[in-house]
């Protein structure tokens, strides 16, 4: 066996190892993306639990949503709370609430 045998028996080996390691890659690549799905799904359930506890425990809160949702007006203290509530920016937000901040 000559040198340039066992070169050559050196590059099919070590083609067949960037393949393993490629295959390897793309295994890692798939769980961490189902992963980050599963991380913000439980994230966007855990924030509408939040919301939903806010809700039923606050009947104030409660009123200022169905308002919102029926487009009744809002006094400059109902659009703050509700702004704050969803973090909302002050350029965001409509109502004379954060009128005086933009």
């Amino acid at each position: 066996m000559t040198i340039a045998d066992l070169g050559a028996i050196g590059e099919f080996v070590e083609s067949i190892l960037v393949l393993v390691t490629l295959i390897y890659l793309a295994i890692q690549i798939h769980q961490t993306k189902q992963s980050l799905q599963s991380a913000s799904l439980h994230s966007g359930i855990s924030s509408m639990s939040q919301n939903n506890a806010l809700l039923a425990a606050n009947q104030d809160f409660a009123d200022i949503i169905v308002k919102v949702l029926d487009d009744d007006e809002l006094s400059s203290t109902e659009w703050m709370r509700y702004g704050m509530r969803h973090r909302l920016t002050p350029t965001c937000a409509r109502g004379p609430a954060v009128t005086w901040w933009i």
